[in-house]
């Protein structure tokens, strides 16, 4: 492998190529934070072994917070760390599909504006979690939410805790 000479980071001993969709990439050097090197092999660990596939999912599948990816028929656990994080789930009724697909839930934190969308799916052949997760970081303080129907309505979820799993069902 050829590292450019103003390439800013020193590339790891060893990074794994990481597999998305049904394509492979294989980064020169990646930063820490996408770096496959935190995520654990449990495939066997939870039964999953022989099973094949060459697309990827993503979700909580210990909910610990942390997310956590299936891909090519192997699970890979996130140990996570000491960020804060928020799960939500909705559903919907009247106008609105009861897997609430479409809707969107909004965060704001400080400054920024977290956003999430419900959706079937994400490629060909897989589907996610359909909890909207959303990372915190250091944000200790509760949040206020704000859910964007399909329908067109609002809805209002105040004084929401980190760390926590909160369901939302239309009003």
């Amino acid at each position: 492998m050829t590292i450019p000479s103003n390439y800013p980071m020193k590339p790891p001993a060893r990074i794994a190529p990481i597999v998305l969709a049904s394509f492979s990439l294989a980064p020169i050097a990646a930063p820490p934070v996408f770096a496959a090197d935190p995520f654990q092999d449990v495939t066997d660990n939870v039964g999953l072994q022989g099973v094949g596939g060459g697309h990827a999912a993503w979700g909580d599948f210990d909910n610990d917070g942390s997310m956590d990816i299936l891909n090519g028929g192997r699970l890979f656990r996130n140990p996570g760390g000491q960020n804060r994080w928020l799960k939500v789930r909705l559903s919907g009724r009247g106008k609105v599909n009861r897997s609430a697909f479409g809707s969107q839930v909004r965060i704001r934190l400080g400054d920024a504006t977290l956003t999430r969308q419900v959706e079937s799916a994400t490629g060909q052949g897989n589907q996610n979690d359909l909890t909207l997760h959303f990372g915190l970081g250091t944000h200790a303080e509760d949040v206020d939410l704000e859910v964007r129907w399909p329908d067109g309505s609002r809805q209002r979820v105040k004084h929401v805790k980190a760390n926590s799993v909160v369901r939302v069902a239309k009003e």
